[in-house]
Order: structure tokens, then sequence, then C-alpha cells
């Protein structure tokens, strides 16, 4: 069984697992086991997340069992460094950080704590990125990505050009085409 959506090679192998994990849960505590034990070395994104997250909050939500909740804590510190879009990990955060929080003030086990608590350090570091992209920019920064001249444009429309053009680069707009013609639009729209 395999699943169109989600391009991750490390995880392809996993897929029926999972798909039957959700509809067995029983067996999270042996998918969790076998996740853990694999290298995960490509980017993930929303689609990895996807079908990730749904099985990482019941191994944090385990009855009773501190491996479990310390695998799925290292499972999601790990998936976190290999997210290079912060956008395609919002929508997941709100489902995992509580769950790494109580497990990082609640579980007995010191070192399951503290995998708990990086994990959530490095969920709110990804958090962070998604919430500063296009910060500290301004729009004359983008003139030569872009060839727009905003000297005419008032400064309220040029910020608003900052943060368009800001959301193009974490939305990683990668076109050339689209950086000449979208800035061009969008400043002669408000120009």
């Amino acid at each position: 069984m395999s699943c169109p959506a989600v391009n991750n090679k490390d995880l392809e192998q996993f897929i029926p697992m999972l798909i039957d994990t959700m509809q067995n849960p029983i067996k999270v505590p042996d998918c969790v086991h076998k996740l853990a034990a694999t290298t995960f070395v490509q980017a993930v994104e929303a689609p990895t997340l996807s079908i990730m997250v749904p099985l990482l909050v019941r191994g944090l939500r385990h009855d009773n069992t501190t491996a479990i909740k310390r695998k799925a804590s290292l499972i999601i510190e790990n998936m976190a460094k290999l997210v290079d879009n912060p956008l395609d990990a919002a929508p997941f955060l709100p489902q995992l950080l509580p769950g790494l929080e109580k497990v990082s003030n609640e579980v007995a086990d010191p070192e399951c704590r503290s995998v708990a608590a990086r994990a959530a350090k490095e969920l709110m570091r990804v958090a962070n990125e998604g919430k500063t992209g296009g910060q500290g920019y301004s729009a004359g920064d983008f003139v030569g990505c872009c060839g727009v001249a905003v000297g005419g444009v008032e400064p309220v429309w040029q910020q608003r050009f900052v943060r368009f053009l800001s959301s193009m680069r974490v939305l990683r707009a990668q076109q050339q085409g689209i950086w000449h013609a979208m800035p061009a639009a969008y400043v002669s729209c408000t120009g």
C-alpha cells in the first residue's frame, strides 16, 4: 500500500504499518520502536508529518510506557531538525507541543523528560523560524531579486510588499518567472 502524497523515501517502507497502526492503536508501541530505529535524512514536509503526527501523539500519550514516550519524543526531535519550511510544521505544532510538555514535566524518568524537553525546544525553534520569516527585510532588499522599483510606492504598501515577498520566500517559490511576474503585478496594483 502506498501513499502518493508522501514522497519521503525514509518513510516509504513504513506507510502500510503506519496506516495499520492508525486502525489498530494496540500496535503503537511496535510501530514507534521500528520508526525510532530508522535514520531519517530526507527533508520532512507536511505530507510526511500528516501521516506521522497521529502516531507520535499516541506515542506521547501511551499509558505507563516511558520507553514509548521517549522514543516518540526522539522521533519528533529528529524529524523537526529536518523540516526545511516552517510552514510545513505549523499545523502540527498544537498537536505535538502539549504532549511533549506533559512528558517533559510529568514522567518520572529524567532521561525521557530530557528527550521530550529537547524535542519541544526543537519544535519551538521551527515555530519561531516560521514567525520571523520576512521580518527584518525592507522593500529594497528584494529589488535585486525581482527587478521591481518600489520607490514610488507608499510605505504602507512597501511593507505589505515585503510580507508578500517574504511569504514567497518561505513558500519556496523558486521559479524565476514567479519572482519577476508576481512582484511586478503586486506593485502595479498598489502603486
